[in-house]
């Protein structure tokens, strides 16, 4: 019987991002991959502009510690494994963000992700916020499950590179 946890980080001093740092930078670039091979498929597309993530991962320290500062993250372990991490940060007074998600290829479809979602949800109304909205790549498989969980078009956001 496995040992499935859902762990609620509030610093980026705390030990479970100590511990699982390798693992964390691992999934990060793994889900900005994804990422990249979704956005590839758009005209313009540019690697460049979308998700920098330099080699030593001060990118990804730096984006984490905007994300945890006034917000949440989480961490989800089978066994002392992370397989998951989602963070939820503050926009504007009322509205929060919610992402970047990530759960690795081996668990997906298990209901982590879910389960990451309502936790940050959770903490985000704890916190004040009255609204929380993600953004997802119209091709990204995950796009049901977030119109699952009750998120629906709010507005359009359309870019390309420069």
């Amino acid at each position: 019987m496995s040992n499935s946890q859902l762990h609620v980080v509030k610093s980026t001093a705390d030990t479970l991002i100590v511990r699982h740092y390798k693992k964390l930078l691992e999934l990060m670039r793994k889900g900005i991959d994804s990422e990249h091979h979704l956005l590839a498929e758009k005209p313009n597309y540019d690697p460049e502009y979308t998700f920098p993530l330099n080699k030593d991962g001060k990118k990804l320290e730096s984006d984490m510690a905007y994300w945890i500062q006034d917000g949440v993250a989480v961490f989800h372990t089978i066994d002392d494994e992370l397989v998951g991490i989602g963070f939820a940060y503050p926009m504007d007074e009322y509205k929060c963000m919610i992402g970047p998600l990530v759960v690795d290829e081996n668990h997906r479809r298990k209901g982590i992700c879910k389960g990451m979602i309502t936790e940050l949800e959770n903490q985000m109304r704890e916190a004040g916020m009255k609204a929380s909205v993600l953004i997802v790549l119209e091709n990204n498989p995950a796009k049901d499950l977030y119109t699952n969980h009750g998120y629906g078009n709010e507005s359009l956001v359309l870019g390309r590179a420069l």
